[in-house]
């Protein structure tokens, strides 16, 4: 069942030929995030959360924070290609220099973010309700 709502939706993304990424997070059973390690609960059952990312492209540049950061001699840096885990907020760099831009000031991630979203939400939420229905 869940199997064949992940496909529908992956469908829905295809369909509408837009950048998509598809990430799942599991916690085995016993390993509840807010227990220390070793301090199992058995009896709990896994759990499997996904995400499905729509985008509005696949690459941005990294943003400028008015200072001139991002740039060099003048060009921007190289496009930034975000894969899932950087859809779920964990990012990585290629180079020394992309790892200094992305930290190089509070909200350059969340920017990045932003830039790539899929709009409209309401509309693309509505019809993947429709089709899950």
């Amino acid at each position: 069942e869940m199997g064949e709502s992940l496909a529908k939706i992956v469908e829905i993304a295809q369909g509408i030929k837009v950048p998509h990424n598809v990430a799942w997070t599991n916690t085995p059973p016993g390993m509840e995030c807010n227990e220390p390690y070793g301090e199992r609960n058995e009896d709990s059952a896994p759990r499997l959360e996904i995400y499905i990312f729509f985008r509005s492209k696949s690459q941005t540049i990294i943003p400028d924070d008015g200072s001139g950061a991002n740039t060099s001699g003048g060009d921007k840096v190289d496009n930034f290609r975000l894969g899932a885990s950087e859809m779920l907020g964990l990012f990585h760099s290629s180079s020394k220099k992309q790892l200094e831009l992305l930290s190089s000031w509070d909200g350059c991630m969340e920017q990045i973010l932003r830039d790539v979203s899929w709009e409209p939400r309401r509309v693309l939420w509505e019809k993947v309700c429709n089709i899950l229905k």
